[in-house]
C-alpha cells in the first residue's frame, strides 16, 4: 500500500534504469518478506510437531518443554543476528548505491525502509531452516541407528529436510521479480548462489545422507532380525524365546512398511511442483518482458 501510494508500483511512470529498479522492488520485496515471515512460522510448526511425535513414540513427552525452550533461546539468537546482518549489510549496500539521504524521492526513501524487515526476515529464514534440521539431527537422530525408533526418527528428520528446501526453492521462484526486464545485477547473483550453497549444504545434502541411510539400515535391521527369528533356542528357554520372536516379527514387519524413501507421495509431488516451477518462473518473466518492450 506504501508503495502504490508514493507511485514506486506505477509501471507507466517508468523512464530509466532505476525507475524500472524501484518498480521492482516495491513488487517484489513485500511479497518476499511475507513469504519469509509466514514461511518461519509453518516451519516452526513443522519442527514442534515432529518432536511432539518422536517423544509420543518413544514415550517420552516430558521432554518437549525442554526442547521448546531451546529452540526458543536459538530463535532470540537468530533474530539478534539477522538484525544485525539486515541494519549492516543492507546499510552499506544503500550507501553505495548513494540511497540514503533525506532529499530522495518518497518512493525511494520507503523503499529504503521496507529493506530493512525485508533482509530481516531473508536471514531469519535462512538461519531457521538451517537450524531447525541440523537440530533434530543432533538430538533425535543416533549415530548408529539400530531400532525401529531411530529408523523412524531417521525419516522424519529427512522429511522435514525436504520439507525446509521446498521452502527455499520457492523464495527461488519469486526472486525474478526483481530482475524484470533489466540485466541481473552482480551483487543479486552472489546471494542467489550463497543462498543455493546453504540450502544444498545444510538442507538438501543431508535429506539425501538420510535416505542412503534408511536404505542400509533397513538390510542391516532385516538381517539381524531374520537371525533372532531364526536362531535356534534350547527347550528350556522356548517359552522366552516365543516372546523374543514375535517381538522380532513385530519389528520386521515395522521396518518393512517404513519406506527407504524419506517423504510421502504428497510431499513428493508438491516437492516435483516446486521444481518444476522455477525453469517456468523464468520463462513467463522473459515472456513479459518481450510483450512489454
Amino acid at each position: 500500500m506504501a508503495n502504490y501510494l508514493t507511485g514506486a508500483l506505477d509501471y507507466y511512470n517508468i523512464r530509466s534504469e532505476r525507475d524500472q529498479r524501484d518498480f521492482n522492488c516495491a513488487l517484489g520485496l513485500p511479497i518476499l518478506t511475507a513469504f519469509c515471515w509466514m514461511s518461519i512460522r509453518a516451519q516452526q510448526q513443522n519442527v514442534a510437531s515432529t518432536i511432539m511425535r518422536y517423544l509420543l513414540d518413544n514415550n517420552r513427552l516430558c521432554e518437549f518443554a525442554e526442547h521448546r525452550d531451546r529452540l526458543s533461546e536459538k530463535l532470540r539468537q537468530h533474530t539478534i543476528t539477522a538484525a544485525t546482518f539486515a541494519i549492516s549489510f543492507n546499510s552499506v549496500y544503500l550507501i553505495s548505491e548513494e540511497l540514503l539521504a533525506i532529499d530522495l524521492a518518497p518512493k525511494t526513501l520507503v523503499l529504503d525502509l521496507i529493506s530493512y524487515p525485508f533482509w530481516f526476515f531473508f536471514w531469519l529464514f535462512l538461519f531457521q531452516i538451517v537450524s531447525s534440521t541440523r537440530y533434530m539431527r543432533t538430538h533425535f537422530v543416533q549415530s548408529v541407528v539400530l531400532d525401529v525408533a531411530a529408523l523412524k526418527a531417521l525419516r522424519r528428520v529427512a522429511s522435514l529436510a525436504i520439507e525446509n528446501a521446498m521452502y527455499g526453492l520457492i523464495a527461488l521462484i519469486i526472486a525474478p521479480v526483481f530482475w524484470f526486464n533489466r540485466s541481473i545485477p552482480f551483487v543479486d547473483i552472489v546471494m542467489v548462489i550463497v543462498f543455493f550453497t546453504f540450502l544444498t549444504v545444510y538442507v538438501i545434502w543431508p535429506a539425501i545422507e538420510a535416505y542412503r541411510a534408511i536404505g542400509n539400515t533397513k538390510h542391516a535391521m532385516f538381517a539381524s532380525l531374520s537371525s533372532m527369528i531364526n536362531q535356534k533356542i534350547p527347550p528350556a528357554c522356548s517359552a522366552g524365546s516365543d516372546i523374543n520372536n514375535v517381538s522380532a516379527q513385530q519389528d520386521i514387519e515395522v521396518v518393512a512398511s517404513t519406506s527407504s524413501i524419506p517423504t510421502s507421495f504428497k510431499q513428493l509431488r508438491r516437492v516435483l511442483l516446486v521444481l518444476s516451477s522455477i525453469p517456468l518462473s523464468w520463462f513467463i518473466l522473459m515472456q513479459l518482458e518481450q510483450l512489454v518492450a
